[in-house]
């Protein structure tokens, strides 16, 4: 095919010898693609801080129709160290939804990872969550603990929450899952899945 000829949909391309460059018509469609995808479309400078509004009203709209539980981002792995509380919970997530929520760190970093992927996170127990108890409560280590959220329901001495747990020393250890009630104390957040 000489230079500059397509078939259907293929962008034309030149061959410069090390150097390959794209059509203007090709480029401006490139760019145009990239703002859509980023939420400003071809809109003026004035314009892009209404979409970021815009985009910002989307998202809480999306919450409010999951309950007010967003969606982070995920990944393909299980994000936890094996045999620990932070794979066991990361697998039920899994379980729950199909894919990994995108968390970094220790146990007492989850909570803060979280935030950052764009997940909710919230202080009051619900179920379907991962719950993130910080050093020394409910038997955490210096590092933290995290749990799966079974459910969560009233007690005499608080909000109760039943948990399935990796590496819980008291009851297994590495790598063995067990549950577990759990009363609710301050300090104590929880990473919502939609």
């Amino acid at each position: 095919m000489p230079v500059g000829e397509t078939t259907a949909g293929e962008p034309t391309v030149i061959d410069t010898g090390s150097h390959t460059r794209r059509t203007a018509q090709h480029l401006v469609g490139a760019v145009a693609i990239a703002a859509f995808l980023a939420g400003i479309g071809m809109q003026s400078n004035a314009e892009v801080p209404r979409a970021a509004a815009d985009a910002g009203a989307t998202v809480e709209a999306a919450q409010v129709a999951n309950g007010g539980r967003a969606a982070g981002r995920t990944q393909g792995i299980n994000p936890g160290t094996d045999g620990q509380c932070t794979w066991g919970a990361a697998q039920k997530w899994f379980e729950a939804s199909g894919s990994y929520p995108a968390m970094r760190g220790d146990a007492m970093a989850w909570r803060d990872s979280a935030i950052a992927a764009g997940w909710t996170v919230v202080d009051d127990a619900q179920a379907r969550s991962i719950v993130v108890f910080p050093p020394g409560v409910a038997g955490a280590g210096s590092v933290g603990h995290v749990a799966w959220v079974d459910s969560v329901s009233p007690g005499s001495a608080g909000t109760v929450i039943h948990v399935t747990e990796m590496n819980n020393s008291q009851l297994g250890g590495v790598g063995v899952f067990n549950g577990r009630d759990v009363v609710q104390v301050p300090g104590m957040s929880y990473i919502l899945l939609p």
